[in-house]
């Protein structure tokens, strides 16, 4: 039997004692350890799973012993890929750029990474002893249940907001919440999944773009000079007094395209390209074509756009 049965572990490679002496020595079923190898004939090796039982006579002793034991090599190799594709997720999870966090059904914090503890100047421990809803702004507070409710309920399959925490030191910070659900194989929900993005940065940034324009707005609207201002999907967002008075046309008349409706029909298409063009490179353009004054008679304007940027990002275009 030692000969054609050769078992060692797969981890020490030390010899493992056969399941027959053991059942001939302790008189009882017995299976073998995990992670043990049998060494087949031709060298290879096979993970197995073993057990022996005693045959006993009419009087009870041991008269030989019963050996069960099946080829385990498609059972190993799933638990090491599940092993490798927990370990691949967990890494995804921990080194992130983003926070992530695991939510019970119930709201509670089951694990957050790196990410989400610096976002949130928690402690890990602490974070993963609270909910939702200890950390979450009040007057933001009854936001993620509105939204949690449908998810849970299969109507959506995630939703995103912005809304604000309230972090470990006392700060405030905004932030941009996208929130997932996982699901067991029969479809039943286990754990929310939240991803969340610092937007403090941003939301600065914004302010201070709005800030400046309404400066260079009430500046743009006292000089005698046509101007424009567009977002960066080429939408045009705002005209001066000198525009609107000389196209007779309201604010809400020229925004988005309508400014186009004062061209003449010849120079649209040109206009247009042109302005596309320049947009999609960046660059600054200059142009002639004929606008209707509000008399209804048409002029030649010579217009001209530069891109904009507010602290290195691109946020539209200012022409005249």
């Amino acid at each position: 039997l030692q000969e054609v049965f050769c078992i060692i572990n797969e981890q020490t490679r030390a010899p493992v004692e056969s399941p027959f002496e053991k059942v001939i020595r302790e008189g009882r079923i017995v299976g073998l350890a995990n992670h043990t190898l049998l060494i087949h004939k031709d060298r290879t090796e096979r993970p197995i799973e073993d057990s022996g039982a005693p045959i006993r006579g009419a009087d009870g002793t041991i008269a030989g012993v019963v050996l069960v034991f099946k080829d385990a090599s498609e059972r190993y190799a799933a638990e090491r890929s599940l092993a490798a594709s927990e370990a691949r997720f967990r890494g995804a999870f921990e080194n992130a750029a983003v926070g992530m966090a695991h939510v019970g059904l119930d709201g509670r914090f089951l694990s957050v990474n790196d990410a989400f503890v610096a976002i949130t100047r928690y402690e890990r421990d602490k974070l993963e002893s609270l909910a939702v809803s200890d950390i979450a702004h009040p007057d933001d507070n009854d936001l993620d249940w509105a939204h949690a409710n449908p998810l849970a309920a299969g109507t959506v399959k995630s939703y995103s907001m912005e809304k604000r925490y309230v972090r470990g030191d006392g700060s405030e910070v905004w932030v941009n919440l996208t929130v997932s659900l996982q699901r067991d194989e029969a479809g039943a929900p286990l754990y929310y999944i939240a991803v969340i993005e610092d937007n403090t940065e941003r939301r600065a940034a914004a302010a201070a773009l709005k800030d400046s324009e309404a400066r260079f707005k009430d500046i743009a609207d006292t000089v005698p000079v046509l101007i424009w201002i567009s977002d960066e999907s080429k939408r045009c967002t705002w005209f001066n007094a000198a525009w609107l008075s000389f196209t007779g046309r309201s604010l809400e008349q020229e925004r988005g395209e309508g400014w186009l409706e004062g061209i003449h029909p010849e120079d649209i298409a040109r206009c247009r390209q042109i302005y596309e063009s320049a947009f999609d490179r960046r660059e600054a353009y200059r142009l002639e074509y004929r606008r209707k004054r509000s008399d209804g008679e048409w002029r030649i304007l010579d217009a001209s756009g530069v891109p904009r940027y507010m602290e290195g990002l691109f946020v539209g275009f200012l022409g005249c």
